[in-house]
């Protein structure tokens, strides 16, 4: 399955998508959570999502955010990363394994953060390369479920709701 091409809305032109059986809509809290096969990841759009990657492996990519300048970044395993809708990124990298990626939907994100923190403003903020085990071990827990044979909608979905209560939380 390597050899697939990450597409992000608002990509121009669009680019090759995840394999269906690889990505989940949860029409309900507006999530569609992907579990990115290993192989090659080249990303330039305008996002119209907020979007969380949750990094699995060591990758080196180069990386442009809100900026005409790209940069060579490590990227550690058991991290992640947060980009709010809006943002200007550029990726370019090769994965060595399996990731995760939850996008949510602009209009779904104050209702979901309101839920979780009474009301406070949604994060509208780049979080780059955070490390934390918690979330990288619900991002496991996605891509071990996504890859498998029966898809229990609700456990992807909670799953990835839970990644980004730590994460809107300051992760662990």
């Amino acid at each position: 399955m390597s050899g697939h091409t990450l597409h992000v809305p608002g990509h121009e032109p669009p680019m090759e998508e995840i394999p269906p059986v690889l990505q989940h809509r949860c029409e309900l809290s507006g999530l569609r959570i992907h579990a990115l096969p290993p192989g090659p990841i080249d990303v330039h759009c305008h996002l119209q999502t907020n979007v969380l990657d949750i990094n699995l492996s060591d990758v080196i990519c180069d990386m442009r955010v809100n900026s005409d300048r790209s940069v060579t970044k490590r990227i550690p395993e058991n991290s992640y990363s947060y980009a709010p809708r809006s943002t200007d990124l550029a990726v370019r990298a090769n994965n060595g394994s399996w990731g995760a990626l939850v996008e949510l939907d602009a209009d779904r994100l104050s209702s979901i953060y309101a839920e979780a923190f009474n009301g406070h403003d949604p994060l509208v903020r780049f979080v780059a390369h955070t490390p934390s085990i918690a979330i990288a071990a619900l991002g496991r827990h996605i891509v071990a479920h996504l890859r498998g044979c029966n898809v229990n909608r609700l456990y992807v979905e909670g799953l990835s709701i839970a990644a980004l209560g730590l994460v809107f939380g300051g992760g662990i």
